[in-house]
């Protein structure tokens, strides 16, 4: 795992079923996401939506006016009910497949993208069943978590949550009880501070850099979206 990779954009994330991106305060979350959320807008709504769960407000904020948004919450009451629609919506996919007779859903992804999961769990216990439903249910019909902790402890990362998110990238972690949550093994807490991380899939781990995208780039994809 010495040797470093690059990922050209993150395509290959965005084909993941689930993904836990997890690591100590400041270690590159945001950078990551972000990074993510650009590669995605280099499609349409048709191909690519995206349900924001923003607790702080501010880190997702940019992107709940464009047209591939179908929702934005940052206070407990709105996060709940857009959850609960987000199950229900995955609900109607499966009655689809199942009137079509397939196995998997033809449409748009849809990516529900939690940040400071921690916040959410601590604030309430109404989100972690819906949380695991979609875990549980929502690959075949597209829906995909990306959720994102600075807390990636069990009181947050709870068993029924964690199983299902199959891939997990790990930032600079406070200790090694921290990164075994993460990857199931030591090592994350040995990471600089900012710029590199560990990603596991399919029970690889794999050295990585953390994607940079420069503020301007972002904010030009986002306006080019926008009006």
């Amino acid at each position: 795992m010495a040797q470093l990779h690059y990922w050209g954009n993150c395509d290959e994330l965005l084909k993941r079923p689930h993904l836990l991106i997890a690591g100590a305060t400041g270690s590159g979350k945001s950078v990551l996401i972000n990074s993510i959320m650009y590669t995605l807008l280099t499609y349409s709504p048709a191909e690519k939506q995206v349900i924001l769960i923003d607790p702080k407000r501010v880190e997702l904020s940019d992107y709940k006016r464009l047209p591939h948004c179908l929702g934005f919450a940052s206070e407990t009451p709105d996060i709940i009910a857009l959850l609960k629609r987000a199950c229900s919506a995955m609900d109607e996919r499966y009655k689809v497949m199942e009137a079509q007779h397939r196995k998997m859903y033809e449409g748009a992804d849809v990516y529900v993208v939690i940040d400071e999961f921690a916040d959410l769990m601590i604030t309430t216990k109404e989100a972690e069943p819906l949380i695991q439903r979609l875990a549980q249910l929502g690959r075949a019909c597209r829906y995909h978590l990306i959720i994102a902790t600075q807390a990636p402890n069990r009181q947050v990362l709870k068993a029924g949550i964690l199983l299902n998110l199959s891939d997990r990238i790990a930032l600079h972690c406070n200790d090694k009880i921290e990164s075994r949550q993460i990857l199931g093994q030591a090592g994350a807490e040995q990471l600089p501070q900012y710029g590199k991380c560990i990603y596991k899939s399919n029970g690889n781990l794999t050295l990585m850099q953390v994607p940079l995208t420069p503020d301007e780039d972002l904010m030009e994809r986002i306006n080019f979206w926008r009006y």
